[in-house]
């Protein structure tokens, strides 16, 4: 039912009778009994899915206290409330590979400043003994009503995590550069940059070439400033320096490798050499072998450094996920629901399971729940 963003009550009004019709029209037996026993009251549909969301929620901050990750921040209105919900980025070690999750949804109280934000974030993280350190990257979706706000917020967690990268989201970009290009165009580029499996080198790489082809093609354009236009919203991540050694790490030639990373010489010359991480990279994608436990414990240097580029946000595809799910959510008949109090929007949203046996046997067997 949360997966499918429903009512608590449709349990009630159409399972139990589909369970009741069953029982009685093809197993010619009386349902009353079987009915009790079957716990699909609204309320208590309700708390189910508050006690799955809050297991769920223990999984991921687990992982977050000892992972690096990026984050990415959305403040919507919601009727006449402000919420801030926030994302997160990181190398799921239980399920094995890059995972985008839903973190929180807090009511912004007065203003939506980025020093607000910055402490609704901070306020969450202590709460849960996740450290601020482990933020590598922070992608914000570069709208003019919040780029002040972003870079406030960006500011102050400069002051407590120096190294962390920010990043506008690409999709946006994408979004506003949209309005230049035909209908089919911008459908090919959205399919390119859509979706929660891509990272920002892939979108990066996507984009430089899809400017190099605008050239030869410009006649067919509407708008003739529509290169000029290009370069102007994606120049900062034209010009974002992606060392060789992390997409190609066994064809690199040392002497060309990039200053900035000229301490990792010697690891990238190791690296290249290691048949075993020759063979792993051919069956992984970029993420994956990076993210390898076998990777990070050889070779924990160049893993730390490639982190902010494959786990930096590449798009604001989960944001409008989330947005989307949310209204669906606040429908007329639940919009009283509470998003920071209630589990709907993480088990909605959260690539992980909850551990259904744990939570059964925490409960006993009784007829009214």
């Amino acid at each position: 039912m949360a997966k499918k963003a429903q009512s608590y009550a449709i349990g009630e009004e159409i399972v139990i009778p589909v369970i009741k019709e069953l029982i009685e029209t093809v197993m010619k037996k009386d349902s009353e009994r079987v009915l009790k026993c079957i716990p699909l009251s609204a309320k208590t549909v309700h708390r189910r899915n508050d006690e799955m969301a809050s297991d769920v929620e223990k999984i991921l901050v687990s992982e977050l206290q000892h992972s690096k990750f990026s984050i990415q921040l959305d403040e919507s209105a919601f009727g006449c409330s402000n919420v801030l919900m926030a994302y997160v980025r990181y190398y799921s070690q239980s399920l094995k590979c890059i995972v985008d999750e839903f973190l929180f949804a807090n009511y912004l109280m007065g203003d939506a400043k980025g020093e607000t934000i910055f402490r609704s974030l901070e306020d969450y993280l202590k709460e849960h003994h996740v450290p601020l350190r482990n933020i590598t990257a922070v992608a914000t979706d570069g709208a003019p009503s919040m780029v002040g706000r972003y870079r406030g917020f960006a500011n102050l967690l400069k002051e407590t995590v120096p190294d962390v990268r920010a990043v506008h989201c690409v999709l946006h970009r994408h979004h506003l550069v949209a309005k230049n290009l035909s209908g089919e165009l911008h459908a090919a580029l959205k399919k390119r940059l859509q979706g929660k499996d891509v990272s920002i080198i892939q979108a990066r790489t996507v984009l430089i070439g899809f400017r190099a082809k605008i050239g030869p093609f410009k006649s067919f354009l509407a708008r003739r400033d529509f290169k000029k236009d290009f370069k102007i919203r994606f120049e900062d991540l034209e010009n974002m320096t992606v060392p060789d050694w992390i997409i190609t790490p066994f064809v690199i030639e040392i002497e060309n490798a990039n200053n900035e990373f000229s301490l990792q010489e010697k690891h990238v010359e190791m690296i290249s050499a290691d048949l075993e991480a020759k063979l792993l990279f051919k069956h992984k994608s970029l993420s994956e072998f990076w993210s390898n436990v076998n990777i990070t414990t050889k070779y924990p240097k160049l893993s730390a450094a490639a982190q902010p580029f494959l786990l930096a946000f590449p798009s604001s595809y989960l944001v409008e996920a989330g947005f989307s799910h949310v209204n669906a959510i606040l429908s007329k008949q639940r919009n009283r629901l509470n998003l920071e109090m209630r589990g709907d929007l993480r088990l909605k949203l959260t690539n992980f399971q909850p551990n259904i046996n744990a939570l059964a046997a925490a409960h006993q067997t009784h007829p009214s729940h």
